[in-house]
């Protein structure tokens, strides 16, 4: 019975006792019976709510707990990546391919470098004074004279 219903029945009882149907000494009794009923439902549904309260934090942080964990291991993998690639670039290798993977080094932009943004022109340069990185790789392609230079980076895919 939820408590809408036992709500419902209450006012039935206190109607029922109000016209008269229920007798005097039984109104006590019924009416007791009615709001212990209504008062064990409140309690019974206030301590699941604790418990779905208890249960969503346990879930949160053991969600907590596999996102740190993930996080770590992603960072390891990098870590790992990053030793591979400087390892096979030193002994000359770009690639390595075998039946359980395919390693190959390829070519990108990387960020600008040694950018004194205080020499930079007015539209190389964000308002609040940092270097516009887009505006200065399009001004060191067209060959304009700019204290900084687009540094060319090695990636690695593995699949």
């Amino acid at each position: 019975m939820t408590l809408y219903d036992i709500g419902q029945r209450l006012q039935t009882v206190l109607a029922a006792i109000e016209s008269g149907e229920i007798p005097e000494e039984a109104a006590a009794d019924t009416l007791e019976g009615v709001q212990m009923e209504f008062s064990q439902k409140v309690e019974n549904l206030a301590c699941y709510i604790k418990e779905r309260r208890a249960y969503a934090a346990a879930v949160k942080y053991e969600e907590d707990a596999l996102a740190a964990r993930r996080r770590a291991l992603e960072a390891h993998a990098d870590r790992l990546s990053v030793y591979l690639s400087r390892t096979m670039l030193a002994r000359g290798m770009e690639k390595h391919e075998s039946p359980r993977c395919a390693i190959r080094h390829s070519k990108s932009e990387g960020g600008v470098v040694d950018c004194p943004v205080d020499e930079l022109p007015d539209g190389l340069v964000t308002i609040k004074r940092t270097p516009s990185l887009t505006a200065i790789k399009a001004a060191l392609k067209q060959g304009q004279p700019v204290k900084a230079h687009i540094e060319t980076r090695k990636n690695i895919n593995i699949k």
